[in-house]
């Protein structure tokens, strides 16, 4: 990968990241380069208890197994106009998952994947804060500023999440109110 890297969708969730006025870069390439170094350390942290990809049929039971807690919410209708803002969350001094089950089925539909599949994507995307606070691993990032600690999280919690699971999915895919360019219902499959 080199400075001529250019994708897109990756852009487009930069250029509308509120944190970016605040970025020295004018490109999300650092940020993603940063991303994918720790996504890889952190891969390699976990795949001693792991096999990877890893079925999302089981993710939410293996997680559940470490400690960590997945609470469901219900939000009224008014707050699934917004739905893409509240599909998960996570509090990871206290290992918290919460996941809004009606906002991430109405995404799900909107982008022609299971909710069973967009479920999976959200639980690894938070257990990856989870093992980013519980490693400590923010001491990666000490040459950046806490805006672009927080993207590079961010970038690289999506990354994982598609990784883990083994989908041919592009990382932004649940950030969209409709599909992202190229995106096709065969590519929701998984990869064997």
């Amino acid at each position: 990968m080199n400075e001529s890297f250019c994708d897109p969708l990756w852009e487009a969730f930069y250029e509308g990241h509120p944190l970016r006025i605040f970025c020295s870069s004018f490109s999300i390439f650092p940020y993603y380069q940063a991303a994918e170094l720790l996504v890889q350390k952190i891969l390699q942290y976990i795949e001693r208890d792991l096999i990877i990809p890893y079925s999302p049929d089981l993710i939410e039971n293996y997680l559940t197994q470490r400690g960590i807690i997945i609470e469901d919410k219900i939000v009224d209708s008014s707050m699934l106009e917004c739905s893409r803002f509240f599909l998960s969350a996570c509090e990871p001094e206290n290992r918290l998952i919460t996941l809004y089950p009606k906002a991430i089925m109405k995404q799900a539909e909107r982008i022609s994947i299971s909710a069973q599949e967009a479920r999976a994507i959200l639980l690894s995307h938070e257990w990856f804060h989870i093992i980013f606070f519980e490693l400590g691993a923010s001491f990666e990032l000490v040459f950046f500023s806490e805006s672009e600690r927080i993207i590079i999280e961010e970038v690289a919690a999506r990354m994982f999440a598609i990784r883990i699971l083994g989908y041919a999915l592009h990382p932004t895919v649940l950030d969209g109110e409709s599909p992202p360019a190229g995106f096709t219902a065969d590519s929701g499959q998984r990869e064997r």
